[in-house]
């Protein structure tokens, strides 16, 4: 498919730019959680979970493919 080309990464981009919006955003209005109050942090939360998201990304990646991907 398109979004599984060999050595492709736009499936992978997706999947990081849709977490990294709901983490963002929050969970809305019409969500399930939107009425209890850990549901609504606050922007540096927020910040915090998107780093620890993605310095887990990295250690896993290290881990699995014995390379930096940042390198």
């Amino acid at each position: 498919s398109f979004f599984a080309m060999a050595d492709g990464i736009e499936y992978e981009l997706l999947l990081v730019v849709c977490a990294a919006a709901l983490i963002l955003t929050g969970p809305g209005r019409i969500s399930l959680d939107s009425r209890w109050g850990w549901a609504k942090r606050p922007m540096w939360g927020s910040l915090a979970f998107l780093v620890i998201g993605i310095a887990g990304a990295i250690v896993s990646w290290i881990v699995f493919n014995g390379v930096n991907p940042v390198k």
